[in-house]
């Protein structure tokens, strides 16, 4: 495998830096600074410094050389006044395919899988209903708008090149130094109470080992890549304050903090962090299996306490919606039969 990575962030980075070096050879990952590139290249990597705004050197050969090519640059979007990450604010539209479109789809001629870190933030509002891979796109933000745009421009440019495209939608990620005990530590933990939101979360890992299996196995289509345990945002923060002993922030309405013009700036900023937004009333993602590739561990998905981090059970049904479940006991994962578009 010969890999190139538009966009070294927290998930396209996890996934390189657990690759087999003696298998895979990193053609160059993208980053958008000259010291976030000093940084990388420290780490054995070679970093080709790419903003979007005009096409950068070495990327054109790179790409030539490319077995495989993983996306996780985000599309460019309308968002609040000082919004600045992922894609906020940015160009409108995607800027691997601005710069790279013909590149890729006609002088790539090793190209074999071309992979997508998108959102499950696509599917918008259901009402508190299970969706999956099927289920009718319903994005309400920006942000969302840009990435369903994105998803069929990839899929799209798939078919013009005659290669798999696998459209990689994730929930909330977390994982090390990105989860609720670190932002309890910093005192940048919020809990903004939306009645009936919900959000659905996946750890880092499981991202790069779904990652992997896609990319060995040439898959393409559309994966759901989370859990299946969707919680509101405000009762995670507080069962991992009730799990290391920490004193929780105070709940902040959201209702009280749009008439007051802060709502929708608070709700933006803690989407964003989850790396997904627009799940409005309760959207319930269940969790692509793959078949079982993605690596079985003991008791299911990763024990969150045992590396430091959270995973929380804290989930309402609509049965059984006065029950919370021990955000430390970690049944086996559920296996659901995989489904593509």
């Amino acid at each position: 495998m010969h890999l190139f990575v538009f966009g070294y962030g927290y998930s396209a980075s996890h996934f390189v830096d657990g690759l087999d070096r003696e298998t895979v050879t990193v053609e160059g990952v993208t980053v958008r600074t000259k010291d976030k590139a000093i940084a990388v290249a420290s780490r054995g990597v070679k970093p080709l410094v790419f903003s979007g705004d005009r096409p950068a050197d070495g990327i054109a050969g790179a790409l030539y050389r490319a077995t495989h090519l993983l996306v996780s640059a985000p599309p460019g979007h309308k968002a609040p006044a000082g919004a600045s990450v992922g894609g906020a604010n940015a160009r409108a539209g995607d800027p691997v395919l601005r710069w790279y479109f013909d590149e890729i789809a006609h002088g790539s001629r090793n190209l074999e899988w071309i992979g997508y870190l998108s959102t499950v933030g696509v599917y918008g509002d259901h009402d508190g209903e299970w969706v999956d891979e099927e289920s009718e796109l319903r994005p309400r933000s920006e942000r969302s708008k840009a990435r369903v745009a994105a998803e069929n421009a990839w899929l799209e440019l798939g078919r013009t090149r005659g290669v798999p495209v696998a459209i990689i939608r994730l929930s909330g990620i977390y994982g090390p130094d990105r989860n609720n005990f670190v932002s309890l530590k910093n005192g940048t933990a919020k809990r903004l109470v939306k009645p009936g939101q919900v959000f659905n979360r996946i750890h880092v890992d499981d991202i790069a080992g779904a990652t992997k299996l896609l990319a060995e196995k040439r898959l393409g289509g559309i994966f759901n890549v989370t859990d299946d345990e969707p919680a509101p945002p405000q009762d995670v923060v507080l069962a991992a304050a009730e799990m290391v002993g920490a004193e929780p922030p105070e709940e902040t309405d959201f209702a009280m903090a749009e008439a007051l013009g802060h709502g929708p700036q608070l709700l933006w900023r803690e989407q964003a962090g989850l790396e997904q937004e627009d799940q409005g009333r309760g959207l319930y993602v269940p969790l692509s299996d793959l078949s079982g590739g993605i690596g079985e561990r003991e008791g299911g998905l990763r024990d969150g306490v045992r590396h430091g981090l959270f995973r929380t059970r804290a989930a309402f049904s609509a049965s059984s919606s006065s029950t919370r479940q021990d955000p430390v006991a970690m049944p086996p994962r559920r296996r659901n039969q995989l489904v593509r578009k």
